[in-house]
């Protein structure tokens, strides 16, 4: 997770700053969405960046003391705000359609050493990446070979053939802003809008049974919690789910 945070900060800024000091290239192209399928597109893809991977509540269930829950996922959400806005806002304004379109971001960026150090370091969260959020397929997969109790070499070699699978899935459906829009529609939504919003409001029936009393009267809460709730589930499951299945298809 260390790891992880240095290296999207530092590409994160590293991006920012050199398209801020670059400023908008010739003939620019700033342009809305052009058709409602665009705009919820968008919105779903949305979803899914701040979504924070769907692990909220996962987080919430390990951690030493989950009554400051609240605070670090307050503090951590604008932390990853603070990477994602300034870059894409100082990177539209320099590329413009160019930023929207082009999934490898880094080759609108001139060749740098500094743009070599962000893209060895995203490498390196990358493979972080893969390793952490693989683990749950790598144990079915040794289950269904049935060699979860051999020891960790022998599990670690039969692990290469799925990961080789994975590997030719990736290489074989390349257009992953596609795949984003459906995961934000079907899986983020829920995991992370949703079934908390939801779960918030059929735990707590009254203040009483809560630890922290919440900022504002609970019947409030719980009314902007079933607004934002279906707001979700219409627009970003339903009108966002179909537009990025059209897209995807």
């Amino acid at each position: 997770s260390i790891l992880g945070i240095l290296t999207t900060t530092y590409t994160s800024w590293y991006m920012t700053v050199a398209a801020l000091v670059k400023g908008p290239i010739d003939d620019v192209v700033y342009d809305a969405p052009r058709s409602t399928e665009e705009f919820f597109r968008g919105f779903v893809s949305l979803l899914f960046i701040y979504g924070g991977h769907t692990s909220n509540i996962e987080v919430a269930d390990v951690m030493d003391d989950p009554g400051s829950y609240d605070k670090s996922y307050f503090w951590s959400y604008l932390y990853v705000f603070s990477l994602t806005m300034p870059n894409a806002v100082a990177a539209y304004r320099t590329y413009g359609n160019l930023a929207r379109d082009n999934a490898n971001s880094f080759a609108l960026f001139e060749p740098s050493m500094q743009r070599d150090v962000a893209i060895v370091l995203m490498s390196l969260h990358q493979m972080v990446a893969f390793g952490l959020f693989v683990g749950p397929l790598f144990h079915m997969w040794e289950k269904l070979i049935r060699v979860h109790n051999q020891k960790f070499v022998v599990r670690a070699i039969l692990r290469i053939p799925l990961a080789f699978v994975i590997l030719f899935l990736a290489v074989a459906f390349p257009f992953f802003g596609a795949i984003n829009s459906v995961l934000g529609a079907f899986t983020t939504s829920f995991g992370t809008y949703i079934i908390p919003l939801v779960g918030y409001n059929l735990a707590f029936s009254s203040s009483d049974k809560m630890i922290k009393k919440p900022i504002m009267d609970l019947t409030y809460t719980k009314a902007i919690n079933w607004f934002l709730a279906a707001f979700v589930l219409l627009a970003g499951v339903g009108a966002g789910g179909y537009n990025a299945i059209r897209n995807f298809i």
